[in-house]
């Protein structure tokens, strides 16, 4: 059995005739028919019934047309990867984006990049704190959309978002129930959740040389929102992860004196000293 008998066999199912076939693969009638026949004294079953004018599958022919077409179409896939590799595609692309980043407006280009590259593996891990720059600097990631803090001389950095952070509480909790600017004394004897990774960010810290007691560590933005909006304590929250809790009031923004506005200023960022491949490129090209 050949790739070539089972093309010709689902030339002459989808054409109809022996004839349409030999027209459209570009093949003689009889070189179909010797095909076909050689095909059935393999197989040891016949594929069409004789007794009709146009060729018509026997049950055993439909079974078997059904398993040509998945091998056809697997060894072409196989051929067009193939010819992909060699012309410098890469098999797998990893990118990092910190939790930080709105999440929608990554994703929607990541997946419009997958629909135009399904052969590309594009793999999507999201960190937390510095992991994201950690991932690129081994040589574990290919992109990453995170903050950068220093420089660094084998990296290039494009801006792509300014996130802002501010600190919230639902509105029972005394903190938001006090209606005024509050102070280091007034928030000192009250909780601070804080996600693990984006602490030394996140907290208090910046009141002059002073530092709150008692934080609460969870393991991402949206059990920190959870533990918020029950009540449990205070923090610091990517705007735009809470826009429609702060709209329908169920947290409410702090006002704290003394305290400096948080951001964070999210890059797109490659290495320069290994270059991208063209699906990465093309990755880069869009979300630059």
């Amino acid at each position: 059995m050949t790739l070539d008998q089972l093309e010709i066999l689902i030339a002459v199912v989808e054409q109809k005739s022996f004839l349409a076939a030999s027209e459209a693969i570009h093949r003689s009638r009889p070189a179909l028919s010797i095909a076909i026949k050689n095909l059935e004294e393999e197989l040891g079953v016949p594929l069409f019934l004789r007794d009709k004018i146009r060729p018509r599958l026997t049950p055993q022919g439909k079974i078997l047309y059904k398993e040509a077409q998945r091998i056809v179409n697997q060894t072409t896939h196989f051929k067009t990867l193939a010819k992909r590799l060699a012309g410098g595609m890469e098999p797998e692309i990893t990118v990092v984006v910190n939790a930080l980043c709105p999440l929608p407006a990554a994703m929607t280009v990541l997946h419009l990049f997958q629909s135009d590259h399904p052969f590309t593996q594009l793999n999507v891990n999201v960190e937390y704190g510095e992991k994201a720059l950690e991932l690129l600097l081994e040589g574990k990631a290919d992109l990453v959309l995170t903050e950068l803090k220093e420089e660094y001389r084998h990296l290039e950095a494009i801006p792509w978002k300014t996130i802002e952070l501010i600190p919230v509480a639902t509105p029972a909790h005394p903190l938001a129930a006090m209606e005024r600017e509050l102070q280091y004394e007034d928030i000192v004897g009250y909780t601070q959740i804080v996600v693990k990774g984006s602490t030394e960010d996140l907290r208090l810290t910046q009141f002059s040389k002073e530092t709150f007691g008692h934080y609460l560590r969870v393991d991402d933005f949206y059990i920190q929102k959870q533990l918020l909006l029950s009540f449990f304590g205070w923090g610091f929250m990517p705007l735009h992860l809470i826009e429609e809790e702060i709209a329908n009031g169920s947290l409410k923004p702090l006002l704290i004196n003394g305290l400096k506005k948080r951001t964070a200023e999210i890059s797109l960022i490659r290495r320069t000293d290994r270059p991208l491949g063209p699906q990465s490129k093309k990755i880069w090209g869009i979300l630059c």
